[in-house]
């Protein structure tokens, strides 16, 4: 590898600066990827084969002229073609290591770092955002005000962002907690409502006014929204977790899960009356009942079964699918829940048994169950 320090001009500065290049090996590369010879490239550039055969071998470099004509020619950059690659690797160190520092609470070395990053890379996202987010992430007043600066700059070059889990809104949401960081709650609550998308910063808005601004009621609705959204999502969760969890064939930790969510959400709802957790209930018991069939646990998958088959009679018998009868709740009541298990809970569990997988598992218990059913009536 032919590596020269050979001078390049800086268009903006119009003054020569050193810079560590790889041309050489870079002409001699994308010249044989075309199938070229040195005597096709030269007629090309309008040289002498000797001078293709100096650059190649690193006896000389071409003038920028050229430089720019053997890119245009390539059909790439010029600093592709030039090998310019140590200053975005220095960068990248630059990043990590504010990273680093971040991760391993080492904030003042974090500081000194991203200070010196900043000042060799102002217009790079990465630097600017890692800096930004370790000034956040020390979650006191005496850094807030520079956390939101290099945030709020972020914001400007949020084009060059290549973090799949950071965007305008996460960046506008830790924006708004410098301003709860400095004690101006209120001005990080009306920021945070702006930003408060499909209600992804109810609970943050809700604990600030319950805690900090002084309006326990008006709290109380959003918390309240993001307990609702966190039942469901936990929902969604556990029952992510216990199909991948079959998938692998652990089926004791995916009945642990979702006896965790059922007994979860027990301390949720009241007992005296109906109410639409009624419904997600029986599904996560025909769940249960299942997986413990799967296991050779017959009892088991009956007893689940069986409750769910009572409950879902119980919801079915005065259905609510409002928000009522779920504890803590301080919403919008009169809000109506949706769902796809089926248009009554009995139903519900019918489908559940149509499935190819669950049917063979499960049919024998509902079987059993029916047969009760029959005889009960019988009886009567």
């Amino acid at each position: 590898m032919v590596i020269l320090f050979s001078p390049c001009y800086n268009m903006v500065t119009k003054e020569l600066i050193p810079m560590n290049v790889k041309i050489a090996e870079n002409i001699r590369a994308m010249r044989k990827e075309r199938k070229l010879s040195q005597e096709q490239l030269a007629e090309a550039m309008g040289v002498t084969v000797g001078a293709v055969s100096k650059w190649e071998l690193g006896a000389s470099v071409p003038d920028i002229g050229t430089i720019m004509e053997l890119a245009d020619f390539f059909e790439t950059s010029v600093d592709v073609l030039l090998g310019y690659e140590w200053k975005r690797h220095s960068q990248e160190q630059a990043v990590e290591e504010i990273r680093q520092l971040r991760i391993a609470k080492r904030f003042d070395e974090g500081i000194r770092a991203a200070e010196k990053a900043l000042q060799k890379y102002p217009n790079s996202f990465e630097v600017v955002y890692q800096s930004g987010f370790l000034y956040y992430l020390m979650l006191d007043r005496e850094h807030a005000a520079r956390a939101k600066e290099l945030l709020e700059r972020a914001c400007e070059l949020i084009g060059q962002n290549p973090y799949e889990d950071v965007n305008l809104m996460t960046i506008q949401d830790q924006i708004a907690m410098c301003y709860a960081y400095r004690n101006r709650y209120d001005e990080a609550v009306e920021r945070l409502k702006r930003n408060n998308i499909g209600g992804r910063n109810d609970s943050l808005i809700g604990n600030l006014l319950s805690q900090h601004c002084r309006k326990p009621e008006e709290g109380l609705q959003y918390l309240s929204k993001a307990l609702g959204k966190c039942q469901t999502d936990l929902y969604r969760i556990s029952l992510g977790y216990a199909n991948a969890y079959a998938e692998l064939g652990k089926f004791g930790e995916a009945y642990d899960i979702m006896k965790w969510m059922y007994d979860l959400c027990q301390g949720l709802r009241d007992t005296s009356r109906v109410t639409y957790m009624d419904k997600g209930d029986v599904r996560t018991l025909v769940v249960l009942a299942e997986i413990s069939a799967v296991m050779g646990d017959g009892e088991k998958a009956y007893a689940h079964l069986k409750q769910a088959k009572e409950l879902a009679a119980r919801f079915d018998a005065a259905p609510e699918y409002s928000m009522k009868g779920m504890r803590f709740f301080h919403g919008m009541e009169e809000a109506t829940m949706y769902d796809d298990f089926g248009d009554t809970a009995r139903e519900g569990i019918l489908r559940f048994l149509e499935d190819d997988e669950a049917a063979p598992h499960l049919r024998p218990y509902w079987e059993r169950l029916m047969e009760e059913e029959l005889h009960g009536r019988a009886g009567s």
